[in-house]
């Protein structure tokens, strides 16, 4: 690494890795995040690197931020302009989905999801939150049902990346995942066919592909509380 790159990566180097590699005969490098999970940018002639560096501090101090503020910034905005380029149900109602990303102190990471309807108003649809282990939680309040919001949200987080779900399902206003756990268990007494019959495990499953199953499921009289973790 030049000293010229050195200078020009500055505090980039707390946020950033480089990975470089030969492309048609050429040297190529992808900036990625510290942990190597996410790629802000692919392909950049070796040579360009310095100025292309430079180039992203400079938007970054125009915008107020730090260089990993703007790059997670237009990074969770394209994982927007993804989701939003899908097939999903409530695109073709003409909403737009949306979401904030922030890490807390702590190290967990706090994701709002939203919806955005045809006059551009933000619609909150829910909250989660994954721990620095990697275990999700959250707490969605879809405002139009059955039109995969919550696949798309499940999308988003997979992005972001997680380990395993802590699920509880109460029986109060929003209980629409224990209502339809208990319709089936009731009938089945077979709990996992229950979870997995439930508006989250569906959402979860269809979004994933499959590759989530419920475990150390507790059923009390106005609650259930599971985990789902990969298979």
């Amino acid at each position: 690494m030049s000293n010229k790159i050195n200078e020009a990566m500055g505090n980039m180097w707390n946020c950033i890795i480089l990975d470089t590699k030969v492309k048609d005969g050429k040297k190529v490098c992808s900036i990625k995040n510290k942990d190597g999970n996410i790629t802000y940018f692919d392909d950049i002639p070796e040579e360009s690197l310095d100025d292309f560096i430079r180039d992203i501090e400079i938007k970054a101090k125009k915008q107020g931020k730090t260089a990993n503020e703007y790059l997670d910034e237009l990074t969770h905005s394209s994982f927007d302009d993804e989701i939003n380029a899908k097939d999903f149900k409530f695109r073709k109602l003409g909403y737009k989905f949306a979401h904030d990303f922030v890490i807390a102190k702590d190290g967990v990471k706090e994701i709002t999801h939203y919806l955005i309807n045809r006059n551009g108003e933000k619609l909150w649809q829910g909250m989660s939150t994954i721990t620095k282990d990697g275990v999700l939680f959250n707490m969605f309040d879809v405002s139009i049902q059955q039109q995969e919001v919550s696949t798309a949200m499940y999308k988003l987080l997979d992005k972001i990346k997680f380990e395993k779900i802590e699920a509880s399902y109460g029986s109060g206003a929003l209980g629409t995942n224990y209502a339809e756990f208990m319709n089936v268990y009731q009938i089945s007494k077979n709990p996992i066919e229950a979870a997995l019959a439930t508006p989250a495990g569906k959402a979860l499953n269809k979004a994933l592909e499959g590759k989530f199953k419920p475990v150390d499921i507790v059923i009390t009289e106005h609650k259930v509380k599971l985990f789902w973790i990969k298979k």
